[in-house]
């Protein structure tokens, strides 16, 4: 059950990404505050709003899946983030979370680094690919910072995991 929410709750952000294009803040947020009545942690998606739907900065979001996997390396974890929001279940989440921190990510398996590769490539391509599909932009930037948090967050599993495959 809590699978079917988590699908429906991301079904209704991928409804929700042509607004971020538009700069329909209103539309947006309704979008994404329904997907929270499914599963409360579609709330991640809510900052993804800011970012610049028509510009992009190709060395920065290259450099920024670079630099994630560099403090992974040297054991840098945004992880004890969560333990700071002031929201109850998403404390005690965190809390059961970390007591299976016996688990261990794989930063650098086959799947993992050949998504690296890819958005790289999307990356170095994007202007030609951007002429025929508007999105594309919004949905690699997406898709990188959603790359980059599998070695961000990497000392919890579920957390790294879940947050890399939004």
């Amino acid at each position: 059950m809590i699978q079917i929410r988590a699908a429906v709750a991301s079904s209704l952000f991928f409804l929700a990404i042509p607004y971020i294009y538009e700069r329909n803040l209103k539309k947006y947020a309704l979008i994404i505050f329904i997907a929270m009545l499914f599963h409360y942690s579609a709330a991640i998606f809510l900052p993804l709003w800011f970012l610049k739907p028509d510009r992009a900065n190709k060395n920065a979001y290259i450099a920024l899946l670079g630099i994630s996997y560099a403090m992974a390396m040297v054991n840098i974890s945004l992880t004890k983030i969560f333990a700071v929001i002031p929201f109850a279940p998403t404390q005690m989440l965190y809390a059961s979370y970390v007591a299976k921190i016996d688990e261990y990510v794989n930063l650098f398996n086959t799947l993992q680094l050949g998504r690296c590769v890819l958005c790289i490539l999307f990356w170095i391509f994007v202007d030609t690919v951007q002429d025929k599909y508007k999105l594309f932009i919004i949905l690699l930037k997406i898709y990188t910072i959603s790359l980059c948090t599998l070695p961000l967050f990497a000392d919890v599993v579920t957390i790294a995991v879940r947050l890399s495959q939004m």
